[in-house]
């Protein structure tokens, strides 16, 4: 076995941990964003269990199996929703969906997914290193509603890849369940 340079090993090192603190500071800037957002606006807040969350995940559904699967991976999970109710105004939700995406940008997520029909239009957003997403972040304007669901956790890409084909589209009725006045 050849021994490395010195001055080598050390560059290696020095790369290896400011790309560590790198992420690092945005794994911090996701956690500050979403802080941010939930002082910006009025809305409703729900933090949820992932271990609870699969309890009521129905596998015959589509995307169910793939869901669950990435929630195994997942350390915490909250929803916001904004709306009309809570304070906002016609045009504000729009507004509020473009300065949440603006923000995502700013703070280092890439967009991993985009889908609109006449129902919703959704965008999913990511901040990963190598094959591990840190932080998921699911923006939905159903044009009554924006729901933000953001999911920490070291989720490998590939249960991702899963979860967001568009056959598992039904999943997203899970979110809209929020809306039940039995929830509240």
């Amino acid at each position: 076995m050849a021994l490395q340079h010195p001055a080598r090993l050390s560059g290696l090192l020095v790369a290896s941990l400011i790309f560590f603190l790198a992420c690092g500071s945005k794994k911090q800037n996701v956690d500050a964003l979403i802080l941010q957002l939930r002082k910006s606006y009025p809305h409703e807040h729900y933090a949820i269990a992932p271990n609870m969350a699969t309890i009521f995940i129905d596998e015959e559904k589509p995307g169910g199996t793939e869901l669950k699967d990435l929630l195994d991976s997942v350390s915490s999970m909250e929803v916001m929703v904004f709306s009309k109710n809570r304070g906002g105004k016609d045009g504000q939700l729009q507004a509020i969906t473009l300065d949440i995406t603006r923000r995502l940008k700013r703070n280092g997520l890439l967009q991993y997914g985009l889908f609109s029909s006449a129902k919703e239009n959704l965008s999913v957003w990511v901040l990963k290193n190598m094959t591990l997403v840190s932080d998921l972040v699911v923006v939905i304007n159903s044009g009554q509603k924006v729901y933000l669901v953001h999911f920490s956790g070291q989720m490998p890409m590939e249960k991702l890849a899963k979860l967001i084909l568009p056959k598992n589209r039904p999943i997203l009725d899970y979110i809209y369940r929020l809306d039940s006045p039995s929830v509240r």
